[in-house]
């Protein structure tokens, strides 16, 4: 900026400081008689006297003062000009005021200044802040008041008015770089700081608390107690009862541990520590002031150890491990907690080896000899005997580092008696799952094998390490689809109960095929859902039972044809000897006649009883019609018994090619699901539906009951149980499904047998 210097001569109506002229005299006044100026400009422009009254008042104003023309060029300025900026007035003079000020204020000042200029009012003023450049090139901050004083006869010109603020404002930056310190330093440490007003209720928090805590400050600030609204409901009583006991000068310091609930719905636990830091008069609380710290940030306790031991042990009094000091010669310098029944102060000075069995001595001096020539932390194991239990302590060594160069050593020890136990109970159990003679599969969600015991190899002939990694299916007989709708059945029973068991058709590694018997259970590893299998070789077992309950079966039709062919003809016979009886009574001896006729009714209802006893013990018979006649029947009887409208419908394509024994199953599945559907749902209409095609067949019971208790299900009755069973049976499966609209579906899958050729269509 260049100046240019002008002096003038001197006016005989400038008088000395403190004086004034009144009728061409001269009148003395004490200088605290002068007007400010700054506060009050309007006494200066209502002044009586004309412009060197005015000049004066402006030369010994305690405010620097000066007088533009509506150009912002300088007409008038005081002296402290020479004070504050180094230059005399008479410097300044005819320079335009934009070339005094710092270049990023000139453009606000001229649109200041054509504001004030515009304004009707000639009193119109505006304020603003400006920076003045002094003559050392430094900036000074200044408060200023602009007043458009150009319509007054004595001044003609605007008046500014400047209040030196530049000490202000350099203790509010300097404020403002020592809170952005604090806070920084703070941020560094995971502390944020905060300052609670007792007579306002309410407490200012650093940037950091935000940031830790997720909210943001402008909507923190505009509700009313926000941080209350945010404490966990648990812990207000016990913040309170604290914050009380401070107060009244209980605790010399504040230190809350509570619950602090996050933007994001979470809640983290916080402490925070204070202490009284301002008093009224009478010596009540006004001020606290303290810090915030996240719990979980234990580098910050690292740090605190690093520093002093007394820093340490406040840091440290609350966490779960050991933390042991030492210098580089293995002495503890610091101990949070007793160590093998010593106290920490009874620790201090004593060699870490001395604590140690003689036989461990030597290979935990070479790990720590180690961390100290790699310079990076080491891990190892400690054994101790603690009232005669052997307990067992994860040891992590890590450095002190002073400048670059190692001055300690930092050991965290953690008991692991338990994990060690575990993991030796895990070894045990790994021993007896070899040793088992039914086979462990675990199956991850996708059915990929991630598990297989020794028991395996036995079972498939696939050795388990080369099972690992492998999809279930291939130990099957399924195809694609088989295997999925086999999962998803599987699936929706073990949503229903705890396990699942049922047969599942196997291969062995020569592609010979076997049984499986299969209990299923879901598990849960790293928090994934697994499923747990334990299987044996059920095929000669299950062969047995066929054959028992073929040999059942072939017994039971043997005696229905027994009934039917035998005792049926034969009561049948005596019923036609018995009716030519009663022809030769009625011409005889006609009293008798009504008796005869009595026994040939009886004998008439025996032979229908051992009819309906022979449909009973064998109703399905290929003579009489195969399972969709034995159905048509079924559905007539429990009509006729139960007073319920049954149903058979039946769709055959191609023909039926399972044997008597599996139709049997059939027959006996469906005849419980209708006798459930009347006793446990109370059902009015039942509908029994077989559907078969070329590869499977479906048997259906709907009804429009009440369905099947939760509880009910849950038990699996013996009723349930034995339909399961003879599903099995035939290699398929049963599904209760509820009906929309209210009531139950039994519904009964299994596979065809091939044939070598259809025939037509039948339609029952």
């Amino acid at each position: 900026m260049r100046w240019r210097a002008r002096r003038k001569p001197v006016n005989p109506d400038m008088l000395s400081p403190g004086s004034t002229a009144r009728n061409g005299g001269v009148v003395r006044m004490p200088r605290e008689s002068l007007v400010d100026l700054y506060a009050a400009p309007d006494v200066a422009r209502d002044a009586p006297s004309k412009g060197s009254l005015f000049r004066t008042l402006v030369d010994h104003s305690p405010v620097f003062t000066l007088l533009l023309s509506a150009e912002g060029t300088i007409l008038h300025c005081n002296r402290l000009s020479q004070s504050l900026l180094g230059y005399a007035p008479d410097e300044l003079i005819d320079a335009t005021l934009p070339s005094c000020i710092a270049k990023d204020d000139q453009a606000r000042f001229q649109d200041e200044l054509h504001r004030v200029l515009r304004a009707e009012s000639a009193a119109n003023e505006a304020r603003l802040e400006l920076r003045f450049l002094a003559r050392d090139g430094t900036r000074r901050s200044f408060s200023c008041r602009l007043s458009n004083l150009l319509a007054h006869p004595d001044v003609r010109g605007v008046l500014l008015s400047a209040q030196d603020i530049t000490e202000q404002r350099s203790l509010e930056e300097q404020l403002r770089d020592s809170e952005l310190r604090l806070d920084a330093v703070l941020s560094g440490g995971n502390i944020a700081y905060w300052d609670y007003d007792l007579r306002q209720q309410s407490a200012r928090r650093s940037t950091h608390w935000f940031a830790m805590t997720g909210w943001s400050a402008t909507e923190w600030y505009a509700e009313a107690y926000p941080w209350a609204k945010r404490v966990h409901p648990e812990d207000q009583p016990y913040i309170e009862a604290r914050l009380r006991e401070h107060l009244e000068g209980n605790l010399n310091t504040l230190e809350l541990e509570y619950r602090a609930l996050c933007a994001d719905g979470s809640w983290r636990w916080m402490v925070d520590r204070g202490r009284i830091v301002e008093r009224d008069a009478a010596g009540r609380p006004q001020r606290i002031i303290g810090t915030s710290t996240d719990i979980d940030a234990r580098k910050r306790a690292e740090q605190h150890l690093a520093t002093s031991t007394e820093q340490l042990r406040a840091v440290t009094e609350s966490v779960p491990d050991l933390l042991l000091l030492t210098d580089l010669e293995l002495r503890i310098q610091f101990a949070n907690r007793p160590l093998l029944g010593r106290e920490p102060q009874d620790l201090i000075g004593r060699s870490i080896l001395e604590l140690l069995p003689e036989e461990e001595r030597e290979p935990v001096r070479a790990v720590h000899a180690r961390a100290l020539a790699t310079r990076r932390p080491q891990v190892y194991e400690s054994r101790h005997i603690v009232g005669g239990e052997v307990q067992w302590f994860e040891n992590r060594v890590g450095l002190v580092m002073h400048e670059g160069q190692p001055t300690g050593l930092t050991v965290s020890s953690t008991e692991v008696t338990v994990r060690r136990r575990g993991e030796e109970a895990l070894k045990i159990q790994a021993r007896i799952l070899d040793a088992m003679r039914e086979g462990v599969l675990v199956l991850d969600a996708a059915s990929v094998i991630r598990l297989a015991n020794g028991a395996i190899r036995r079972l498939t002939g696939h050795e388990p390490r080369d099972l690992i990694g492998q999809p279930a299916r291939m130990l099957t007989r399924y195809s694609e689809a088989q295997f999925l709708e086999a999962k998803a059945q599987i699936d929706r029973q073990l949503a229903e109960e705890d396990f699942c068991a049922r047969d599942i058709a196997s291969l062995h590694r020569d592609g010979s095929a076997f049984t499986a018997g299969c209990v299923i259970t879901p598990i849960s590893i790293g928090g994934e859902a697994h499923q747990l299998i334990v299987l044996e070789d059920v095929t000669q077992r299950r062969e047995l039972e066929r054959e028992i309950i073929d040999i059942a079966n072939r017994e039971q039709r043997r005696i229905g044809n027994d009934l039917h062919d035998g005792l049926g003809q034969e009561l049948t016979g005596v019923a036609l000897m018995l009716s030519g009886l009663v022809g030769r009574l009625r011409r005889e001896h006609p009293p008798a006649a009504g008796d005869a006729e009595e026994i040939v009714a009886l004998v008439n209802s025996a032979i229908d009883g051992a009819r309906a006893l022979a449909r009973g013990v064998s109703p399905v018979s290929v003579e009489r019609g195969g399972l969709p006649s034995a159905l048509r029947a079924l559905a007539a009887r429990a009509s006729d018994m139960y007073g319920t409208t049954v149903r058979f419908r039946g769709k055959v394509w191609p023909q039926l090619t399972l044997d008597a024994a599996a139709c049997d199953h059939l027959f006996r599945i469906a005849q419980e699901a209708v006798n459930n559907a009347v006793k446990h749902g109370h059902a009015t209409q039942i509908v029994i539906d077989l559907h078969v095609t070329k590869d499977t067949v479906t048997l259906a019971v709907r009804d429009n009951g009440g369905g099947l208790a939760s509880d009910a299900q849950l038990s699996r009755g013996m009723g349930l149980k034995i339909m399961h069973y003879r599903a099995s049976m035939l290699s398929g499966s049963v599904a209760l499904e509820p009906v929309e609209g209210g009531g139950l579906q039994v519904v009964c899958r299994c596979r065809q047998p091939p044939t070598p050729e259809s025939s037509a269509v039948r339609t029952q």
